[in-house]
């Protein structure tokens, strides 16, 4: 999680750098503080988190070899029980763009 955020932090500061310098105002507080915060991440803590993500990389990768498929859940929650009875949702029809 470090390494990611360290890498996020440097990166969102290089996008933004010059709006941030010129127009700061246009950026949300917190969102600022954080541009702040990857204008101190020196080059060299760049690359060492660079080379640390490479290396999760490939040990993913490595544990991963062999396996065709995860299955995992698609919602936070379980299912509900197809016995109970819901309210139909009435999602409304989008004009076509033909």
């Amino acid at each position: 999680v470090v390494v990611g955020s360290l890498i996020l932090r440097a990166e969102a500061f290089a996008a933004f750098r010059d709006l941030a310098r010129r127009d700061p105002r246009s950026f949300g507080r917190r969102f600022y503080l954080l541009l702040l915060q990857g204008s101190l991440i020196s080059s060299a803590d760049y690359l060492l988190a660079q080379r640390a993500r490479a290396q999760l990389i490939a040990s993913v990768a490595s544990a991963m070899d062999g396996i065709e498929l995860i299955a995992v859940p698609t919602a936070p929650t379980p299912a509900w029980p197809v016995e109970l009875d819901l309210p139909a949702v009435h999602v409304p029809s989008t004009p076509s763009s033909s």
